[in-house]
């Protein structure tokens, strides 16, 4: 996360010293912001520091009821951050950053965490039938949630028009893409390759967007481009898996 985060930002960098706006002062900006988790330095590894957040959490409430309790507050706290003007107290607290995130993104992993104890329920679910339901139904939710709720923006702690359609979506979509998984008996190659690059994917994919972005304005070529750019990511990944996996996290490429 933060060697991608560097690099990105060292691009940045490069990019005003060529127009000679470059200041000294970016740099104190850029730690301070990793240190905080402000999207300013992360970028779209905003998500990966949310992750980190909640991992931590977990740490300290394995096991206990607290970690559910702890929905309560932080839904509040994600109302208060989308329906009150916070700007005149600090500017800091409207600025988009992983801390305020981790509210939004809470329920979500807690639900993953009652889930998980029910691992062996879960796994004993094989029917075609029924998971083709689970599928068909989950993202038939989601599209419903989707078009009332409008547009989430989570990335700043945002849920979209409805909090309860934004939790119900989410969970929805969960469920369908869990079916759709269970329903692949064989998984691509392909797709094991982008499960261990996700992490590339989420840090470098800007530069692609903004590429066509130069050419085409939204459209519904943007699902063309999306698959375009998921596709060109997999030799990358590939590559970077073998002489530069710590970039992927070294973890996930060992045999272990």
């Amino acid at each position: 996360m933060i060697i991608i985060s560097t690099i990105n930002y060292l691009y940045a960098c490069a990019q005003l010293l060529l127009s000679g706006t470059f200041e000294l002062k970016f740099i104190a900006y850029f730690i301070f912001h990793i240190l905080f988790g402000f999207h300013a330095g992360f970028g779209n590894c905003w998500f990966v520091y949310t992750l980190v957040l909640l991992k931590i959490v977990h740490q300290y409430c394995r096991n206990c009821k607290l970690l559910y309790w702890g929905i309560v507050p932080t839904l509040i706290t994600a109302y208060l951050y989308n329906h009150f003007d916070l700007s005149h107290i600090s500017g800091y607290l409207v600025a988009p950053n992983s801390i305020v995130n981790f509210c939004t993104a809470f329920p979500f992993f807690t639900a993953g965490i009652f889930l998980k104890t029910k691992t062996d329920y879960i796994s004993s679910l094989n029917s075609k039938a029924l998971l083709c339901f689970v599928f068909l139904t989950g993202a038939s939710i989601v599209y419903i949630c989707g078009h009332f709720n409008d547009y989430v923006w989570m990335y700043h702690c945002g849920y979209g028009n409805h909090l309860f359609l934004f939790l119900t979506g989410g969970i929805a979509g969960t469920c369908s893409i869990f079916a759709l998984s269970k329903m692949l008996k064989h998984t691509p190659a392909f797709i094991l390759s982008l499960s261990k690059g996700t992490i590339l994917i989420l840090g470098f994919h800007g530069y692609f967007i903004s590429l066509f972005r130069e050419n085409f304005h939204r459209s519904i070529a943007d699902f063309c481009f999306s698959a375009f750019i998921v596709g060109v990511f997999v030799p990358i990944i590939l590559i970077t898996e073998k002489h530069f996996p710590l970039i992927m996290g070294k973890y996930r490429t060992s045999n272990d």
